[in-house]
């Protein structure tokens, strides 16, 4: 009889703890502050708070001073159209409903700090599979995924970084210029008038998710950076045909460029200072790149 007892025993452990898969983000701001949130999926999983997995409602507590990363619906909840409806959910651990390859849904990951930028950092190898190789952190909302820019990539460069091709990323406020500035799509104000940044995670299948305009977009680089002067753009690794081209200095000034022969601009003439180049493709897609100048 014992022995029965002891297999029900189990059997109710795995179903109410255990997960098909999971995944653990590390986040650590600028200060060494930390913090860590798990996302995963199972078939018996719903895209809400579910006790048996583990996951626990933290909505009515207030965020934590120095860095806190919460999984909420509190961005989409507040953008719901016509009318905005109360949030249902924050919390640390969040187990999808399973979808693979491409079905999963869209998580928000807010974010708030004083000490920007943040690096998140995961164990890369576990996107080794079928079902979660095109699993991907972002910067844009999926209103825009993934032709729009950000706050954070126009700042420092970041929109999108694939969980198994990196293993870190370093990235900055979701809230920071002023064209992004009180963008109800990247970042909203809680009580006490704090700023928490939204981000996006999703798990889902690389040859089905991201086309191939988007992967030839990840395989533009702008080098050297830093410069003195020249930026050369590689091009011609890819089959995009750049339309225009604009560069901005770190106000959000506009300033003429031209494009060479080679793919290259030419900073000579400019202040030493961070400046933000934007390509915009024939095919529609446009494309910001952070540039320092020496």
């Amino acid at each position: 009889m014992s022995k029965y007892i002891l297999i029900l025993f189990l059997s109710f452990f795995y179903c109410s703890f255990g997960q098909e898969f999971s995944v653990e983000l590390f986040f650590e701001d600028s200060a060494g502050n930390q913090d860590s949130i798990i996302l995963g999926y199972d078939d018996n999983a719903t895209d809400a708070i579910d006790s048996s997995f583990g996951e626990n409602n933290i909505i009515s507590i207030p965020y934590n001073s120095g860095l806190e990363v919460r999984i909420s619906d509190e961005q989409k909840s507040r953008t719901t159209f016509p009318d905005p409806i109360p949030a249902t959910y924050h919390t640390k651990k969040q187990i999808f409903q399973k979808g693979c390859p491409t079905n999963f849904s869209v998580q928000a990951i807010d974010i708030i700090t004083e000490n920007w930028p943040v690096t998140v950092s995961w164990n890369n190898s576990l996107f080794n599979d079928d079902c979660r190789n095109g699993s991907v952190f972002t910067s844009i909302n999926p209103g825009g995924w993934w032709d729009t820019g950000s706050p954070s990539e126009f700042e420092c460069g970041f929109f999108r970084v694939e969980l198994l091709n990196d293993n870190q990323i370093t990235f900055c406020d979701n809230t920071e210029y002023p064209e992004f500035a009180n963008n109800e799509n990247y970042s909203y104000l809680i009580d006490n008038n704090t700023i928490v940044s939204v981000f996006w995670f999703t798990f889902g299948n690389q040859s089905l998710l991201l086309n191939t305009e988007d992967y030839n977009l990840s395989k533009v680089l702008a080098y050297p950076n830093p410069t003195n002067n020249k930026v050369k753009f590689n091009i011609n690794r890819t089959n995009l045909e750049i339309e225009n081209i604009e560069l901005f200095d770190i106000s959000g000034k506009k300033s003429k460029i031209k494009l060479d022969s080679n793919d290259s601009i030419n900073l000579k003439d400019f202040e030493v200072g961070i400046y933000f180049v934007r390509l915009t493709f024939k095919n529609g897609n446009t494309l910001l790149k952070r540039i320092i100048k020496n």
